[in-house]
């Protein structure tokens, strides 16, 4: 099979994309899947980004096993406080809402794994009515 998968044709990882996310990390490991956490502010998400952050990679037990990106409405939001202070810089902010299809692609390009942590909105603002903190 001769043929290449292009990034984003939902086909796999093609050559090209795959290289892009490798990665030197302390220990000699060279790969640390992408967990994509869409709501990531919110209750769930959050509690989510703390854990995946405290896996380790079992070679040398320092190095977090996963880069984490944390899809959310408003990168810079108050609520992005929740989980800045557990993101290295190996991991990502990005937006997007699920309310709006298109703005989910871009933000899960790449990603090996997806966490969808939404809550229905507090009611009044954004995000309909319904409990929850929307995240």
């Amino acid at each position: 099979n001769n043929e290449k998968n292009q990034p984003g044709d939902g086909g796999g990882r093609g050559e090209e994309e795959k290289g892009e996310r490798d990665v030197e990390v302390e220990g000699g490991g060279s790969f640390q899947p992408i967990v994509a956490v869409i709501g990531a502010t919110g209750g769930v998400g959050s509690a989510c980004v703390r854990q995946l952050k405290k896996i380790t990679a079992s070679s040398d037990g320092l190095t977090p096993k996963y880069r984490v990106r944390a899809v959310v409405r408003d990168k810079f939001g108050s609520k992005v406080q929740r989980i800045s202070k557990y993101l290295t810089p190996m991991d990502a902010i990005v937006e997007a809402d699920v309310t709006k299809p298109s703005t989910l692609r871009p933000a899960l390009q790449g990603a090996d794994y997806v966490i969808v942590a939404v809550g229905a909105g507090s009611g009044g603002g954004e995000g309909g009515g319904g409990e929850g903190d929307g995240g």
